[in-house]
């Protein structure tokens, strides 16, 4: 069965910027294979105008883009927007940014979410698979 996954901007930043964020674990050598995974498995990779956003921010929007397009290339993107609901549902949440990548997933039905800050999440945890890019 094909799964359709969320990820969240923080795994894109440990690819892109090779984020090290403990001296055990190489975030950004995880996320590489966990992108490798998904691009060669039986997934879909779901982004949104909201993610793309966040990336821009950060400098990796069009590093982003290359990864995105691979998906594109082999039909296993699903591109998404946020729609005129879920920011005023978001901004009820201490961790607004956050849950606005929540509510996209959860409304446009991506099957898991992947994530390193869990407790960020935890208001939607019942409402949508969380998982870290190890689990790939």
């Amino acid at each position: 069965m094909t799964e359709t996954i969320y990820v969240d901007t923080c795994i894109y930043l440990d690819l892109f910027l090779k984020n090290r964020q403990n001296k055990w674990i190489d975030f950004g050598e995880v996320a590489f294979y966990f992108f490798k995974k998904l691009e060669n498995g039986d997934y879909f990779l779901m982004v949104s105008d909201w993610l793309k956003e966040q990336l821009k921010r950060n400098g990796v929007l069009d590093k982003a883009e290359e990864l995105f397009e691979r998906f594109l290339s082999k039909k296993r993107l699903v591109q998404v927007n946020k729609n005129t609901t879920i920011l005023p549902e978001a901004e009820k949440y201490t961790h607004w940014e956050d849950a606005v990548h929540a509510l996209i997933a959860i409304t446009n039905k991506a099957d898991c979410f992947v994530t390193r800050n869990f407790s960020d999440f935890e208001p939607f945890q019942t409402k949508i698979k969380f998982e870290r890019p190890e689990a790939f």
